[in-house]
């Protein structure tokens, strides 16, 4: 399905402990206290929402909270400005919407090492139509998805340090872990240092696993 330099589907071996340490390095007890003032403004935003109704009609309260849960704009907005400092403004959000969709598709994409495709890889090159292939197509039909799950996060950041290094106004930069870590990866490339350790694939990857791994506590 696309799922490329991301932790849980790497081998043992210098990129899982690459990946390991920027989890560990930014999602600590110490750093996730950090967190703490993005889960309060979104955790607001619930509450707003529980109380939108003024008391009058409770069943559209719930309404409105439930599809506001069951889309996890909630959950996702606290991840997605986390990771790429973006602020969610609605359950219509570009982010909200390609992770929805990228969670319905790891829903049904079958037991992770217990589908067919795993003990037959050939299966995978068998037409559309014969038994047995439907994960294989399932994986195909959604690599688009999974794809622009990578790029979009990674492409949103990385266009906004670019449009604010060169004086643009729509390029302000919040607090990120992806900004961190592509700061600190583009001066060890302008100072000609051995570098940080891990690659903008790494950071792709990565951001991306945060992403849909928030996401997909509630979806």
């Amino acid at each position: 399905m696309g799922w490329v330099e991301s932790l849980p589907f790497l081998r043992y071996g210098k990129s899982f402990q690459v990946h390991r340490r920027m989890f560990q390095q930014h999602f600590n007890k110490t750093a996730s206290a950090n967190y703490h003032p993005v889960q309060l403004r979104q955790s607001r935003i619930l509450a707003q929402k529980l109380v939108s109704g003024g008391g009058v009609n409770v069943q559209e309260t719930e309404d409105a909270i439930n599809t506001y849960v069951a889309e996890s704009a909630y959950v996702t907005a606290v991840i997605v400005r986390i990771v790429a400092g973006y602020h969610v403004t609605s359950a219509e959000d570009p982010y909200i919407k390609l992770a929805h969709e990228v969670c319905i598709a790891l829903a049904n994409s079958g037991s992770g090492g217990g589908s067919i495709l795993d003990f037959i890889p050939a299966v995978a090159y068998l037409p559309r139509w014969f038994p047995g292939t439907h994960y294989a197509y399932h994986a195909r039909d959604n690599l688009p998805k999974v794809q622009a799950l990578y790029e979009f996060t990674f492409d949103d950041v990385q266009s906004k340090m670019a449009s604010q290094g060169s004086g643009g106004a729509s390029g302000t930069v919040e607090s990120s872990i992806m900004a961190t870590q592509l700061a600190a990866l583009q001066e060890a490339r302008n100072s000609d240092s051995e570098g940080v350790g891990y690659t903008s694939d790494d950071v792709k990857g990565a951001g991306a696993t945060a992403y849909i791994a928030g996401a997909e506590t509630v979806a």
